[in-house]
């Protein structure tokens, strides 16, 4: 039984004591028994990919990120892409087709939500129409696994948005979601747990769906450390894929290392709250992680599902640590301790901010909402890139 299913049964057990008591109660008073009320049964339906139907009724075009989203390249109408019919090996032409391919799809999809245009509908399913064919595999291993869960999140998304039939999919995200799982990488395990619950909601396949759920909860508590649930880092095991993690054994020191970026993982007094696997790598790669992290809480909760205390924690307080970084970088050109070997790591460490402030609400720390100020982040590429897509107009406060 899948973790996601025993708390709910947990939170079913309860509710029914309750009710039996209070039930017991009224027997007392009254002299009267009757039996007592069933319990109510949290409900899990599935279907929404991350936004709820009241987040994308909300959209608009009043918005002052519409006309951004409306005019960039993945905006515009008739662009054509090739997807090839097995997925490329990662950083390979075809591999950089087919993820632009899915953004433009996912951008069509958030357009046609907002302004129900019909030719953002028809660009959508061409690309989705291509999709549907790519049921083979070229990957080269490793890289090809994260960089088919950025094309998977975006795909879902865009066949949610755009009311495409499911079913013509199935073969692709079967074939995708066969792939997306690997022992190691912080950010590649949330990319990789998104997509995973992603597919599941989509498909309707509630046992996939609760096995992510669980997969979630599992790989999140490898990659961010929090002193107030944790003992000692969740270390990789030396099999490492998520079907075996419950029984296998075998902890790996050199896998854990390479998770965690020889971070001195061992030593939980030398870790902070909400310390990420790879707080010495760029932030860059960091924040890829906390995007995805906080797409697949969103994901659960759009199906009505629970995200467990601790993840909700470790996602606050890493967002914490990791923003702070980042706005003394962006405002002095400098890096706090511990400076990351890998200096920025790209442009990502500038995307998803929308996202996190959206999703944390009241509990977003001021770093954030003072970032946002920021041109760099305010007005970062409106398409976005890989799997933070549309993040400015589909977060926008």
């Amino acid at each position: 039984m899948g973790l996601a299913k025993q708390g709910m049964e947990w939170v079913a057990g309860v509710s029914a004591a309750i009710a039996d008591l209070e039930h017991r109660v009224v027997a007392l008073e009254t002299g009267v028994v009757d039996p007592p009320p069933e319990p109510e049964q949290p409900e899990v339906v599935l279907g929404q990919i991350v936004y709820t139907k009241d987040e994308v009724d909300g959209w608009s075009t009043a918005s002052s990120q519409y006309q951004r989203l409306l005019t960039c390249w993945a905006g515009k109408p008739d662009r054509q892409y090739d997807v090839p019919t097995a997925f490329p090996p990662h950083d390979s032409p075809e591999q950089e087709m087919t993820q632009d391919a899915a953004i433009y799809a996912a951008v069509q999809g958030v357009l046609y939500a907002v302004n129900g245009e019909q030719h953002h509908k028809d660009d959508g399913w061409r690309m989705l129409d291509q999709f549907a064919l790519m049921t083979g595999w070229n990957g080269d291993g490793t890289d090809a696994a994260l960089s088919a869960a950025w094309a998977a999140a975006d795909v879902c998304k865009a066949a949610w948005l755009l009311e495409y039939p499911v079913e013509q999919l199935e073969d692709h995200l079967q074939m995708i979601f066969a792939h997306i799982d690997w022992p190691l990488g912080c950010n590649w395990h949330a990319t990789q747990c998104q997509a995973a619950l992603e597919i599941a909601s989509l498909r309707g396949d509630m046992e996939q769906f609760e096995d992510s759920v669980d997969r979630f909860h599992f790989r999140i508590t490898q990659s961010i450390f929090h002193p107030d649930f944790d003992d000692a880092v969740r270390p990789i095991t030396n099999k490492g894929y998520w079907r075996l993690c419950e029984t296998e054994t075998s902890v790996s020191d050199s896998m854990t290392n390479q998770h965690w970026w020889n971070q001195n993982w061992k030593d939980p007094a030398s870790l902070i709250r909400g310390h990420g696997g790879e707080r010495v790598r760029d932030p860059s790669h960091e924040q890829m992680g906390l995007f995805s992290w906080i797409e697949c809480a969103r994901a659960i909760k759009a199906c009505g599902g629970t995200v467990e205390a601790h993840a909700e924690a470790r996602i606050l307080d890493y967002t914490i640590d990791l923003s702070h970084r980042i706005l003394h970088f962006a405002k002095t050109g400098g890096w706090l301790d511990p400076v990351p070997s890998k200096g920025a790591g790209g442009d990502m460490y500038k995307m998803g901010w929308y996202g996190v402030r959206h999703y944390l609400g009241d509990q977003c720390p001021a770093d954030v909402h003072e970032m946002l100020t920021i041109g760099t982040f305010r007005d970062i590429a409106a398409a976005g890139a890989l799997h933070i897509v549309a993040d400015p107009f589909t977060n926008e406060a």
